[in-house]
């Protein structure tokens, strides 16, 4: 679980997308969500979200995805209202 959150790269000006997870004391779920991050690593396809880092920041896991442009994302969210 976790929320998404639209964010600027401050170096770069680019938009990305920030997914934060928080995390419980002696969470099992990290390690699978560890793996995950590891698989996203080595994907490369226009119709994968790209990977661009994640770190652990409090009892939080944020990911960083670069964003879709929009009107591939302004589709997306059409069909996930219907």
């Amino acid at each position: 679980m976790g929320s998404v959150w639209k964010a600027i790269n401050k170096k770069t000006g680019e938009i990305v997308a920030m997914k934060i997870v928080p995390l419980e004391d002696g969470d099992q779920g990290l390690e699978d969500i560890m793996g995950e991050i590891e698989v996203l690593k080595d994907c490369s396809h226009k119709n994968i979200v790209a990977y661009a880092g994640a770190w652990l920041k409090e009892k939080e896991l944020w990911v960083c995805f670069l964003s879709l442009p929009s009107p591939p994302l302004q589709r997306c969210r059409r069909y996930i209202e219907r």
